[in-house]
């Protein structure tokens, strides 16, 4: 499949240049050469294709690329530690953003996006898409909760409510970074539902928890901590001798 044709409208018109993606064998650009000369025509298409169509408000070769880039390949781009901008951006605002909590989000776009969107682009994601993706996660997507048990239908409402903010979380940098024009967040529902309750140990049951032989030091110490204080996760985590 060709990346790119020309088009006239008219006999002896201007050429139009239409864009394919062909992965996905749908349309990404169609717009006019401005020119009459196919040969002109042509060379306009392949500039184009390399940098991106002029627009109104001279769009860079890098947002042209970052638009028609895999959208999950953008969301692990985005939820990448070592190289995000969003990450960087945090860090410059004076937060200190921990590798858990990316890391989490780069494994729920791994888990449950790439098997639904497979090659959709980023620039034909739509509020409806993400919509429709979080109703399936909700109410048909299947997994083994249990080995002994058969695969239970839908996920829990906190796990999608994750996987609403793993998307929700980059499109919005995006938009503000101008790669996507539009994009109404309210359109997008807000999972909601029962949450499982967590149960609690018993002393007993700390205790034996801890005499275990524990792989790691840094999991039993911030264990021990909790246990004895009380703090949240994200307050040990920040403690320093």
């Amino acid at each position: 499949m060709r990346q790119y044709y020309l088009r006239q409208r008219s006999i002896g018109g201007k050429w139009y240049v239409i864009i394919m993606n062909t992965i996905t064998k749908k349309q990404v650009l169609s717009r006019c050469s401005g020119t009459y000369d196919e040969k002109r025509a042509d060379s306009i298409a392949q500039d184009w294709l390399v940098n991106g169509p002029p627009d109104s408000n001279r769009l860079s070769k890098d947002i042209w690329q970052l638009r028609n880039m895999n959208f999950c390949d953008y969301l692990c781009n985005f939820w990448d530690f070592d190289t995000s901008d969003y990450i960087k951006e945090r860090t410059t605002e004076g937060k200190q953003p921990m590798k858990s909590h990316p890391l989490e989000m780069k494994g729920i776009i791994n888990r449950y996006y790439r098997l639904y969107f497979k090659q959709l682009l980023l620039c034909e994601i739509t509020e409806e898409k993400i919509t429709e993706f979080l109703v399936y996660l909700r109410t048909e997507k299947s997994h083994i909760k249990n080995a002994n048990k058969k695969p239970k239908i839908g996920l829990a409402a906190s796990t999608v409510k994750q996987a609403r903010n793993a998307a929700i979380v980059p499109l919005r940098f995006a938009k503000r970074k101008k790669i996507i024009k539009t994009f109404d967040f309210d359109a997008v529902i807000k999972p909601n539902g029962d949450y499982v309750e967590r149960g609690i140990l018993s002393p007993d049951q700390v205790d034996a928890l801890f005499n275990l032989k524990w792989r790691s030091i840094k999991a039993y110490l911030i264990c021990k901590i909790a246990s004895q204080t009380a703090m949240r996760i994200g307050e040990i985590l920040v403690l320093r001798v």
